[in-house]
């Protein structure tokens, strides 16, 4: 057996194979760190392993024991040796690996049993390590064909913009399963603008009613829908004509939330109490651009604390200065967490749509 014989003294792997006391045998690995183990663990894990010590064992020695040259690196095959030996591996030993490297020595060293226990191990820290670094987890996933998890992870990594994902993502996903995750993060950012239906609505913007829910419309009210749009100005249960304040605002623009909210935000330019300022255009552009906001990061569970009360005040301002600002609060705050189920519904109904055999 043809053995390598290194130019520099080589380094001592980390625990526990850094002993040359507690094992029989060395792996030299490419950046020149020796590993000790115990020959037999290498022969029950691997049938590679065991074909070729059964012949006999190399002649090159260090430390008084034989020294097998490998072309890994030593976090891979450092990692390998532990899913040969007994021992523990947690959640953030398996976050730090380069898997595909990994999977790569299982499978070339003929490793069946500590691959087995590779996918087991992925399966146990499932969650933690979703929650973790939910495009890892899916890396991960993928490559051993765990596809359950894959679709979790897949969801989980729609609470960041793809903006933030690690620059390193590609190096750790095959460019096939990044695309299909990109498309997939697209679609659901698609999925959550719609059913966010954050709009602009002219006063002549009409409603459907329930007796449970009134709202102004150009016709009269019509028994068809569960969930109707509620505006400040509205009370729930009245007569259409028993407004707050006993006079529609015909003259204000609507801002749509979800399919079932609708508030006054704004006073028409034909309103003489109109006044539009530097300031209000910036917080109309804020509050327009809440569905982009779930495009870019369909995975988030609320519009910021900022956004809320800007569309809470401006719907105050216009339509509820007679009323609670606590039940007014209240009001909006159902309005939006309405919308957050109709999109966290819509989402879930995107496919990841992964290329088979990627």
């Amino acid at each position: 057996m043809s053995t390598q014989t290194p130019l520099e003294p080589p380094v001592f792997g980390k625990p526990p194979f850094d002993s040359p006391s507690a094992a029989d045998i060395i792996l030299h690995t490419s950046d020149n760190v020796v590993l000790f183990t115990y020959k037999l663990d290498l022969m029950r894990a691997s049938a590679f392993f065991d074909n070729l010590l059964s012949d006999g064992v190399p002649d090159g020695l260090f430390e008084g024991h034989p020294m097998i040259p490998v072309p890994e690196p030593s976090p891979t095959m450092h990692f390998v040796l532990r899913l040969c030996s007994p021992g523990y591996i947690m959640a953030e030993d398996i976050m730090r690996v380069e898997h595909v490297s990994i999977i790569s020595a299982l499978d070339k060293y003929l490793m069946d049993a500590p691959r087995r226990l590779f996918i087991t191990l992925i399966k146990e820290n499932a969650p933690s390590i979703v929650e973790r670094n939910p495009l890892r987890a899916f890396a991960l996933a993928r490559a051993v064909g765990l596809q359950d998890i894959s679709s979790r992870a897949a969801r989980a990594s729609l609470c960041k913009p793809i903006s933030a994902w690690p620059q390193d993502t590609v190096r750790f996903m095959s460019g096939t399963d990044y695309h299909c995750l990109v498309s997939y993060h697209q679609r659901c950012g698609d999925a959550a603008k719609r059913a966010a239906n954050v709009a602009l609505k002219p006063p002549s913007f009409t409603f459907t009613l329930t007796p449970a829910s009134i709202a102004p419309s150009s016709s009269p009210p019509v028994a068809i829908s569960k969930k109707m749009p509620a505006c400040l100005c509205i009370k729930p249960g009245s007569p259409t004509t028993a407004l707050v304040s006993g006079t529609p605002r015909l003259s204000a623009v609507y801002l749509t939330i979800g399919s079932s909210y609708a508030f006054h935000i704004r006073r028409t330019e034909q309103d003489p109490s109109n006044v539009l300022s530097f300031q209000s255009i910036l917080d109309m552009d804020k509050m327009l651009h809440i569905g982009d906001y779930y495009h870019e990061q369909p995975g988030q569970t609320d519009v910021s604390p900022h956004v809320f009360d800007l569309v809470w005040s401006s719907a105050y301002t216009v339509c509820g200065a007679d009323r609670d600002p606590k039940e007014t609060r209240r009001i909006v705050r159902k309005a939006f967490d309405e919308m957050q189920k109709e999109i966290e519904v819509a989402v879930g109904k995107v496919p990841l749509e992964m290329v088979s055999g990627a």
